[in-house]
């Protein structure tokens, strides 16, 4: 018995053993495709076992998550690309326009991480992550809702809807400690339900929740669990066993959600089949699309209106909080040359026009300095290198994941100078401060990132946030409360790491 147990331990330390020395192997040979890569022009970071995790963890408690990505853009202009790793797989965040654009054009070299499972029961058959064909089909069908014509007839739609939940949230709570992200987000949540989905949110909510704000946590805890080491090591096997809160939260708010979504879905069916199309909203198109060509699954709309209240909603929002707390920092004059704008596109109402929308020079440029300070999408999804390939002077290797750092070109001080202070007036033509350098490569600036994959809704987002801020601003007042730092983290999106309340109050009629 004595000799057994020995032999059984012997055979246990033995296995143990090789496994370290494998992954000691892996590691080491890990370091040494970091250390070749820094030699083409890469900022490296390793950091074993986890890799970038730990950037980014130490930098969100130290005040700003993606510091390492800022800084390193600061100190040397010409950096290419970044080169770091997720436990023993290398990753790559492209810098260099060049590179980008390389990247970009050819798709075939990659596909969306596997990492990212944890966003498949939610997102994996709309236009974010579907590839090919089926995006191709995606992309042209929804083209169709994005035509100017169209996004000039919502316009009384986004007037009205702001100018309601304005009412509804800020009075209605006295405008004291304003979670003001939060309200953003209920106007272009119930704005991507009233445009693209033919329905509004009025009294909806999902276990007692907004919908806007029962998304927001879904995505969050999503995130969390993407870049969790269970999913990392295991993938969506180790996020479904269940073993941490995170990924029971995950579960049971990610099904309900779908859930919900897919009674919107029939609901809107059935309504189809008793009276016809009576809009032209999105889920109608794709509805009507199946029925008559059984082009899209069930799954497919499913997952396509999940995207679109993820990217109408949340993108949209963060930037409006960003730039509600950039105003907040500027100098009288710069806040009286908004507020002129601000006050014409208020005004006008239900009225406006898209030449009152092209002359509002100062809000746009306003727009553009807060997406190029705190863009929410500093990276593109996570890509899965699919074969061996070179780009440009660079070997990524099958098994690599590339992504694009969106938020290091905008602090490169050869294009930005003094990048870390906000100036708008960078955007503004004829400016002394204008940068045309910025405007030189179209792959220098990419908050909507570029390409043929780029945002589909770009436009319309820079339309309702024109709208939204400018009732907001032209009708309340509102103050940061002292001693609030803006520092942020990184989850579904780049956000602010603590919530941004805000005091609020009704300005008088007279100053309106």
């Amino acid at each position: 018995m004595m000799l057994n147990t020995s032999w059984w331990q012997l055979l246990l330390y033995t296995l143990i053993g090789l496994f370290l020395v494998r992954m000691c192997l892996k590691y080491l040979n890990l370091w040494k495709l970091l250390k070749d890569l820094k030699k083409k022009g890469a900022e490296v970071y390793f950091k074993p076992f986890i890799g970038i995790t730990a950037k980014f963890n130490a930098d969100t408690a130290k005040g700003d998550a993606l510091t390492w990505f800022k800084e390193s853009m600061k100190k040397n202009p010409k950096l290419r690309f970044f080169a770091t790793h997720q436990f023993d797989k290398p990753v790559v965040y492209l810098v260099d326009p060049n590179l980008v654009k390389a990247f970009l054009s050819d798709p075939s070299t990659n596909t969306k991480a596997s990492i990212l499972a944890p966003y498949f029961p939610l997102l994996q058959h709309g236009l974010l992550f579907t590839h090919g064909n089926q995006w191709k089909k995606h992309r042209r069908t929804l083209s169709t809702i994005f035509r100017f014509e169209f996004i000039m007839s919502q316009l009384p739609t986004i007037v009205k809807t702001a100018r309601h939940i304005f009412e509804r949230e800020l009075e209605a709570k006295g405008g004291k400690h304003i979670h003001i992200l939060d309200v953003f987000q209920m106007i272009t949540g119930e704005l991507v339900f009233r445009i693209f989905f033919g329905e509004d949110l009025e009294g909806v909510t999902i276990d007692g929740v907004h919908p806007t704000t029962y998304l927001a946590e879904l995505l969050e805890i999503t995130a969390i669990n993407s870049r969790a080491p269970e999913n990392l090591l295991l993938g969506i096997t180790g996020t479904k066993l269940g073993l941490f809160k995170r990924n029971r939260d995950y579960m049971k708010k990610s099904k309900r959600f779908v859930s919900f979504c897919s009674e919107m879905i029939q609901s809107k069916k059935k309504k189809l089949e008793k009276d016809g199309a009576t809009s032209s909203d999105m889920l109608t198109l794709l509805l009507q699309e199946q029925k008559e060509t059984g082009d899209f699954s069930d799954e497919e709309i499913l997952h396509e209106f999940i995207t679109f209240f993820f990217a109408g909603m949340d993108t949209t929002g963060h930037m409006l909080c960003m730039a509600t707390y950039f105003f907040s920092t500027q100098n009288e004059e710069v806040q009286k040359a908004v507020m002129r704008e601000a006050n014409e596109l208020s005004q006008a109402g239900i009225n406006i026009t898209s030449e009152l929308l092209n002359k509002s020079e100062a809000i746009h440029a306003f727009f553009k300095e807060s997406l190029r300070m705190a863009t929410p999408a500093a990276f593109i999804f996570l890509r899965d290198v699919v074969k061996d390939f070179y780009l440009e002077d660079i070997h990524l290797k099958k098994g690599s994941k590339v992504s694009l750092a969106i938020v290091s070109k905008n602090y490169d001080p050869a294009i930005h100078p003094d990048p870390d202070r906000f100036n708008m007036n960078r955007w503004i033509s004829g400016n002394p401060d204008f940068e045309g350098e910025a405007l030189k490569n179209p792959f220098n600036f990419i908050p909507f990132s570029a390409g043929q994959r780029n945002c589909i809704g770009q436009h319309l987002a820079i339309i309702e946030g024109k709208i939204i801020w400018s009732i907001f601003l032209s009708n309340y007042n509102f103050t940061v409360p002292s001693g609030y730092d803006m520092h942020y983290k990184f989850g579904a999106l780049y956000e602010p790491r603590d919530i941004l309340y805000l005091n609020v109050e009704k300005k008088k009629p007279e100053l309106i």
